[in-house]
């Protein structure tokens, strides 16, 4: 089942790409003590969430999602898999998972000023976006994604 939810997402990865709509690249980046990496919102230093943020035009999901997680937080991912795929208002965003990651965490842009930390989903179903969080967090504990 596992196997079978991760090919009906990349499909509709492939489809999305496709689409002139906003898009939305976030990653979940999971430490080995089962921690994500959040960034907090650049006005508010106690509301955290996933790193990411919106695809640039000509770029795809998952160069955004390599982007924007380098961007707020200073580490480089090779292998991602897209695990959720949701409309959210206007937006299509999609969720990468990454285990692996290479770097220090640092600023890389003065316009990334958010609190980069590890944290719980607890805390990050609490944020802004915690909506889409908490159907991400089910979605992974229905299919054991990590």
């Amino acid at each position: 089942m596992k196997y079978l939810y991760k090919l009906l997402i990349k499909c509709r990865l492939a489809w999305y790409d496709l689409l002139n709509l906003p898009k939305v690249s976030l990653v979940l980046l999971v430490n080995k003590s089962g921690e994500i990496l959040a960034v907090s919102r650049k006005d508010d230093f106690c509301d955290f969430g996933l790193c990411g943020g919106k695809v640039d035009e000509g770029e795809n999901f998952i160069k955004a999602a390599r982007r924007e997680l380098y961007e707020e937080t200073g580490l480089k991912v090779d292998k991602i898999t897209p695990i959720f795929l949701r409309r959210d208002g206007k937006f299509i965003c999609i969720t990468f998972l990454a285990n692996e990651y290479t770097g220090e965490i640092h600023q890389t842009s003065d316009k990334e000023t958010g609190v980069v930390k590890w944290c719980s989903f607890e805390e990050i179903n609490n944020g802004s976006f915690g909506e889409y969080n908490k159907q991400l967090e089910k979605v992974i504990r229905k299919y054991g994604l990590c």
